[in-house]
Parts: structure tokens; sequence; C-alpha cells
């Protein structure tokens, strides 16, 4: 048996890389009894070298991943108080921000299971997903931001991607959420 300490570069211990039976063939399999005490071999400094070289990619996989997600995190944080901070400043449009993203992601997902009509080719990644849910939770964000108006009415979808947008604003037309006569100040 062959164990290993996984150590990311600053020389934190993160977990250990296991190895268990070196076989001379990896192909063969081990049996019951006394065969197998004479088909196991001792791992060399070679095999030791190479545990630690892997390990040691593992820890920093880990690491990385563990980075990832805090920023993921730090992130869901931010957009969590901007939309706090934004919905404050008007108590009779609390929840607002989250219905809009919830009816966004909703038609969003309509869209990609649409199996026939103009949309049928139009499908999106978990990537995109997760972008149009923060686009439309920030959606006030960028409204209630400094920029002009006549720049937000030329930009009216500055935080989605094109292909998000085009998509969406399309469905929408198409919709009758928007042909029923409602009117936007009834969100």
């Amino acid at each position: 048996m062959l164990v290993v300490p996984m150590q990311t570069p600053e020389g934190e211990t993160i977990g250990a890389l296991q190895l268990i039976n070196c076989k001379p063939d990896f192909a063969a399999r081990l049996v019951r009894g006394d065969a197998i005490e004479g088909t196991v071999q001792r791992f060399t400094a070679r095999h030791e070298q190479l545990a630690g070289s892997l390990a040691s990619q593992a820890a920093v996989a880990i690491q990385n991943r563990r980075l990832y997600e805090n920023i993921r995190e730090l992130f869901e944080g931010f957009v969590k108080a901007s939309v706090t901070a934004i919905e404050s400043r008007d108590p009779t449009t609390s929840g607002h921000s989250a219905r809009v993203a919830n009816l966004t992601v909703g038609l969003a997902a309509a869209i990609d299971r649409a199996s026939d009509g103009p949309h049928r080719l139009t499908h999106f990644s978990a990537e995109e997903m997760t972008e149009l849910r923060y686009a439309a939770l920030l959606h006030d964000f960028y409204a209630h931001s400094c920029v002009r108006e006549s720049t937000r009415n030329r930009y009216p979808c500055a935080m989605f991607s094109a292909k998000t947008c085009a998509a969406v604003l399309s469905y929408f037309a198409r919709t009758s959420l928007f042909s029923s006569g409602r009117s936007r100040s009834s969100r």
C-alpha cells in the first residue's frame, strides 16, 4: 500500500491519495488465496514520485474548486445584498426582483423545452440560465444606477447576452402575458 499526502503549493495537507496492490500486469485480477501474495509487488520510488505528483495536482484541483465556490458564494451574497438595497427604497415593490427572476427563468426554461415553433432550436446552457437569473434579479440595479435615461432606453438588454435577450423578448412578445392588456405597473 502507498499513501501520499495531498498538499497544496502552500503546504496545507487537504487529503491523501492511497494506492493499493501494485500489480505487474494492470489487467491481472486478484483472487483470494495465496496467489495474491505472489502477485502483488512493492511500490517503487518511481511509483512514489508519480503518486506524489498526482496527489499535488489533485490538491491544486480541490483548492481551485473551493476557491471557485467561495467566489460564487461571494457573488451570490453581492446579488442578494444589491437586490435588498434596491427593494428597500420602496417597500411596495418588495419581492419584485425575485418574481421577475422566477418568471424570466421559467420562460427561458419553456423556450429551452420547445420542440416546435420559432424557438425549437434555442437552448440554454446551465451557465446561461444562471446568467439570466442574475440579470433578472439585478434588472432594477441597472435601472436605478447613474446611467443616463437616454442610454438606458437605447440598451434595454445590456445585462443579457444577445442570444438570451432576443429569445426571451421574442417569447414575451408572443405570450398572452403582454397582450392581455396588463400594464407594466401591475408588477
